[in-house]
């Protein structure tokens, strides 16, 4: 058997309680905290409490900004998949990170902000939508189209493997 290094770690046994002070859920929820490097202390239960409520609203931006960049539609079934997806997830990180750097901008231009922005709120959403805005304030100018011809598609007499099938799964037909 492998020797594994030695990793220091945290498991929190969280029960929520109703107002009524009974259990809201029926099954406890488990938390586990792995910190980085070694020195870094373990939270303590409402430290743990405070990181594991952020994490949903960065959880939920990287998911709707892979819906909005279409990479939630990859199919990836060659050897080279790995680093395709890789590719893929740095680049929904780095468009997040590129909202997260323009929301201080978008706070400080709140004169300029649209009619349609009236909460006020700065959700990775509506700094989306303010981004083109933002980037023009910047003098970034847009890049110009480019003609393009109609493609002259495979060379004559290219051939393709078909893609490998699998049979459907279906657990009623045993």
């Amino acid at each position: 058997m492998r020797k594994w290094p030695g990793q220091r770690l945290a498991l929190y046994h969280v029960i929520e309680y109703k107002a009524s002070g009974e259990p809201r859920y029926k099954r406890p929820l488990w938390l586990i905290f792995v910190p980085v490097e070694i020195e870094i202390e373990l939270p303590t239960p409402r430290e743990a409490q405070a990181i594991y409520e952020e994490r949903f609203s960065v959880e939920h931006s990287i998911r709707f900004m892979k819906g909005d960049l279409g990479l939630t539609c990859g199919q990836f079934n060659s050897t080279e998949a790995e680093g395709r997806v890789q590719v893929w997830v740095e680049m929904v990180a780095t468009a997040f990170w590129f909202l997260w750097a323009l929301r201080a901008m978008a706070e400080t231009e709140g004169k300029m902000l649209p009619g349609w922005w009236r909460s006020g709120k700065l959700t990775p959403g509506s700094v989306r939508r303010l981004a083109a805005g933002l980037l023009l304030s910047l003098g970034w100018s847009k890049p110009q189209p480019k003609l393009r011809g109609k493609s002259s598609g495979r060379a004559a007499g290219t051939s393709l493997e078909p893609r490998e099938r699998f049979k459907a799964y279906r657990s009623a037909s045993q």
